[in-house]
């Protein structure tokens, strides 16, 4: 199923109701545009809310120099949907990712997070955390990374 199979309502959700900036720069140089600081390579927690997940920073440094480098990118969705589509939101953290899954009263209803290797080259700077990008790439398939549903 795609994200075009949800209702309207679904769909918003899925999206979220603002969407990641297509113009910010691209996971490999962030310098691009001059929307960054040069320190955003030797000091990423200065760009990131609440918390700096590690992985989201390796990701960002490997990636630079590289538009061809292949980033591993996340994002919650509902069961089903099997792609990361042009403009999704995404993340380069898994942790990040699940955390967005979480429903906020019922965890029976968290979503699973997907995953998807895709060129640095599509992947955007949303803005204001390291840990938010999107995508501006075709639509990639996408697998399962963690459904909370089925773990034991």
């Amino acid at each position: 199923m795609s994200h075009e199979a949800l209702s309207g309502e679904q769909f918003e959700e899925y999206r979220g109701l603002h969407q990641p900036n297509p113009e910010g720069p691209p996971l490999h140089d962030l310098l691009h545009g001059g929307m960054m600081p040069d320190d955003v390579y030797t000091h990423p927690h200065y760009y990131v809310g609440t918390e700096a997940p590690q992985e989201s920073i390796r990701q960002m440094r490997r990636a630079r120099g590289n538009p061809d480098h292949t980033a591993t990118v996340y994002r919650a969705a509902p069961r089903g949907v099997g792609h990361i589509n042009h403009g999704d939101w995404v993340t380069l953290s898994a942790g990040y990712a699940a955390e967005h899954a979480k429903h906020p009263d019922d965890p029976k209803q968290d979503w699973p997070t997907i995953k998807a290797q895709v060129p640095a080259r599509h992947v955007r700077y949303a803005g204001d955390d390291l840990n938010e990008w999107g995508y501006y790439g075709p639509s990639v398939q996408a697998q399962v990374h963690r459904d909370p549903l089925h773990e034991s």
